[in-house]
């Protein structure tokens, strides 16, 4: 059965990244922040690719998103683990934390009595 299923994920991993991945600009889908956090957290990236696409990702993140969260219902319970790989991702961690802009949860709890 191991044999079948390790087949099987790799033939998974290879359609994903047919339909999904740019290579590019090393970023999955639109370059939101969820479909780039899944893949790493899961495993569906290794090795060099997977630095190609965290490196993308962090870049994205602090210029297209202005270093805020867009992860929705979804990715954001894998936000702060996919990003505190590196030294890099845990000080955008704590910049995104640390937003009082909109949307950021401190942008929600400033205007907590509005």
């Amino acid at each position: 059965d191991i044999a079948l299923y390790k087949e099987r994920l790799e033939t998974v991993k290879a359609a994903y990244f047919k339909k999904f991945y740019n290579p590019e600009t090393h970023l999955f889908s639109e370059g939101k922040q969820t479909p780039n956090i899944l893949p790493l957290v899961f495993g569906l990236v290794e090795g060099d690719e997977a630095e190609k696409v965290r490196a993308a990702r962090l870049e994205s993140i602090r210029t297209k998103d202005d270093s805020h969260f867009d992860t929705g219902i979804f990715g954001t319970r894998y936000i702060v683990e996919a990003l505190s790989e590196t030294e890099e991702g845990r000080d955008l961690v704590y910049d995104i934390l640390h937003q009082t802009t909109y949307p950021s949860f401190g942008q929600q709890i400033v205007n907590r009595d509005a």
